[in-house]
């Protein structure tokens, strides 16, 4: 009975994420000029969408039981997460491509300090809230099966010390499974900085990517050699393969037979690293999350996002979205059991909603 409640609770989701998409859309009388391979508007879009299926994902994999959510579960972050770190490095590489980069501290402040308040934040509230629930006394094995991190019951049993408060604030011990993508989006960010001032991207943009690159292919390999988790390497294609659009965008927009060539690339190089890593399903939904970005800019040709709509108000807290949306399962969890996916997520979407219109009402 639970299980045809959750698939149908499912269904609602995805069909509410469709009306939100289609009365989010505003239509231009003209088809835009083709200038960016990925624009600002499918930029929201994509956001909104993929930290929805975020959400899902992580809740399936928390129902195994339910075999018609098995699809999710297996490719909802594999298609998410490539999406998020290409955005991310189109983005960034865009926004600086023509600006100094002479000084860290700047760099600092507005890149990594971004990425990190939200994370110190949420991080404090976290805390207070697993202190109050006081959740302690579940067995490892329970805590392995329902994927909930131990120190939920650690910091619920209230024995952990100040510093160690202050570690998972900062986020060096984790409170939760989400800090490796702040991590990995730190690195890349160091990258792309030493990159840019050793060769600036407007008149050394081969150089830039290749040091880039480099980077990135090193991170992956410590990551592997010191067995961390596979999402810490097996995403990173997607932060350069965005950083290449960026860099070359003119090229590949005016000549489209370049675009098309790479694109290939970045198949042939998929089905390597799957065969290399030998996790064959995560090449579908990999190839589908860069089918997917060009489709959905080309569904933004003559289309915007509206300003204040549901799909620009979910892109704008959609990197709160994922900071909770753990947080909200392990309590769930606790109190009921995963027994609803539309309850925690009305929860984790309210409480974004009031983090981005403090944080706006503050800065």
């Amino acid at each position: 009975m639970n299980a045809s409640f959750i698939i149908a609770e499912y269904i609602v989701v995805f069909v509410l994420m469709l009306l939100a998409i289609k009365c989010s859309l505003g239509h231009n009388v003209t088809t835009r000029g083709r200038n960016a391979l990925i624009s600002p508007d499918t930029s929201q879009m994509l956001k909104a969408v993929c930290c929805i299926i975020i959400v899902l994902h992580h809740f399936a994999l928390r129902r195994q039981d339910i075999t018609a959510l098995k699809p999710i579960s297996i490719g909802g972050g594999n298609f998410a997460l490539p999406i998020f770190f290409m955005l991310s490095a189109y983005g960034i590489a865009k926004s600086e491509l023509h600006k100094p980069i002479n000084q860290f501290t700047a760099f600092l402040k507005k890149r990594m300090l971004k990425l990190l308040k939200p994370l110190w934040i949420i991080n404090v509230f976290t805390i207070v809230a697993y202190y109050l629930i006081g959740a302690s006394g579940y067995a490892p094995e329970i805590l392995k099966q329902a994927r909930v991190n131990p120190i939920f019951c650690e910091i619920g049993s209230h024995a952990l010390s100040v510093w160690e408060y202050l570690l998972l604030i900062i986020g060096i011990h984790q409170i939760d499974g989400v800090v490796w993508f702040v991590e990995v989006t730190l690195y890349s960010y160091l990258a792309f900085y030493i990159s840019k001032r050793l060769f600036p991207i407007n008149r050394r943009a081969s150089a830039f990517l290749s040091l880039y690159t480099l980077f990135i292919i090193i991170f992956g390999i410590m990551a592997w050699k010191v067995n961390l988790p596979a999402h810490y390497y097996r995403n990173l294609w997607s932060l350069v393969a965005g950083m290449v659009l960026a860099v070359y965008e003119k090229e590949f927009v005016c000549n489209k037979k370049y675009l098309y060539l790479f694109l290939c690339f970045v198949a042939l190089y998929l089905a390597a690293q799957c065969f290399a890593l030998r996790e064959y399903l995560y090449f579908p939904p990999a190839i589908i999350a860069v089918a997917v970005i060009f489709a959905c800019d080309r569904l933004m040709a003559n289309r915007y996002i509206i300003s204040g709509s549901a799909i620009s108000k979910l892109a704008a807290m959609s990197y709160a979205v994922y900071l909770i949306h753990t947080k909200i399962l392990h309590t769930e969890w606790h109190y009921v059991g995963f027994v609803s996916v539309l309850l925690p997520l009305i929860v984790v979407l309210a409480f974004a909603y009031i983090y981005e219109f403090v944080d706006k009402k503050l800065v």
